[in-house]
């Protein structure tokens, strides 16, 4: 029986502080990659449906299609839903594009 194989793909520029300018295009590439096929394959390592793309694209730029933001409790929820339910994959693929880090003191 083959294994079943989903993905969550993040891909972050939308920083208020410092924005990136290829953190979404990354992560869009590696989704690609994911579902579709190598040479010589029927399909992709990750069907289409078993992808999570979520991206925050820079200020004035526009997000991926298909893509959902990528909010702190996107990106957790996104994991609780495959960790919840142990029957939806044998593998996870996770890949985040971006970095940043906001603190603020209270």
């Amino acid at each position: 029986m083959p294994q079943k194989t989903c993905a969550i793909v993040v891909g972050v520029d939308g920083y208020g502080f410092s924005p990136l300018a290829s953190a979404v295009n990354d992560a869009v590439a590696v989704a690609a990659a994911l579902t579709q096929p190598a040479a010589g394959e029927l399909r992709g390592l990750v069907a289409g449906a078993d992808l999570t793309l979520l991206a925050s694209p820079a200020a004035g730029q526009a997000a991926p299609p298909g893509s959902q933001p990528a909010t702190r409790d996107a990106i957790l929820g996104a994991l609780e839903a495959l960790y919840d339910d142990t029957t939806t994959a044998d593998r996870l693929v996770f890949y985040f594009a971006g970095h940043g880090l906001s603190a603020s003191r209270d």
